[in-house]
């Protein structure tokens, strides 16, 4: 038995040497090439591990929280196109994923409900800015809100919804500020207040003089 936990150990820690040699390696070129292997420069805890062909990220890399043991906290898939679909993490639950172009968020972003698993909101983003309709669900997945957007600015409709599908609140934006009617709906669809807001301001009707 003595002498079976040796061997192992043995094994171990060839196959460990022989994988550190086969990590961190530069080309004739000088560039990244391969497995790489990342740390943290103060604690030397593993930051990420990726591989890469002529010195550029390629396929799936997994990044990992400054913490003893590995605590993934994102993953980057680089693509051919030089797009990076990311996912992040929290603990093994997904809090957010989307894709970026030029190290910008780009297309539907999803955040996700505290389980990891249902989508709370998708966010349309344009060269990092939200743009068009932000949408948010309830963990049921039915619609809970959607707000418009033009360039990362409030900018056009904004409702807001009960689960059973009734419109309890209308509003506009223009240029981020109210503008327009706004209408309050019970979870019956009954009218429960309005008011008038132009560039931000309540309008307050005139008390009749009379």
């Amino acid at each position: 038995m003595k002498q079976y936990i040796i061997t192992s150990l043995a094994v171990l820690a060839a196959t460990t040497a022989v994988y550190a040699q086969d990590v961190n390696k530069t080309n004739a070129q000088g560039k990244r090439e391969g497995v790489w292997v990342g740390y943290y420069p103060k604690t030397n805890y593993v930051k990420y591990e990726g591989t890469f062909k002529d010195g550029k990220e390629t396929g799936t890399f997994k990044f990992y929280a400054d913490e003893p043991e590995k605590k993934l906290i994102a993953t980057k898939e680089f693509k051919a196109d030089g797009s990076v679909y990311a996912i992040f993490y929290n603990g093994k639950k997904k809090m957010s994923e989307g894709l970026y172009v030029n190290k910008l968020r780009e297309g539907i972003w999803k955040v996700y409900h505290i389980d990891g698993q249902h989508v709370m909101s998708e966010e349309p983003y344009k060269n990092d800015k939200i743009h068009g309709v932000k949408k948010g669900y309830y963990i049921s997945g039915k619609l809970s809100e959607e707000l418009e957007y033009k360039n990362g600015i409030e900018n056009g409709i904004s409702n807001q919804y009960a689960e059973n599908g009734v419109k309890i609140k209308e509003t506009q934006y223009v240029n981020g500020n109210l503008d327009g009617k706004i209408i309050i709906r019970d979870e019956t669809g009954k009218i429960t207040d309005e008011a008038k807001y132009v560039n931000g301001k309540l309008i307050v009707p005139k008390k009749d003089s009379k």
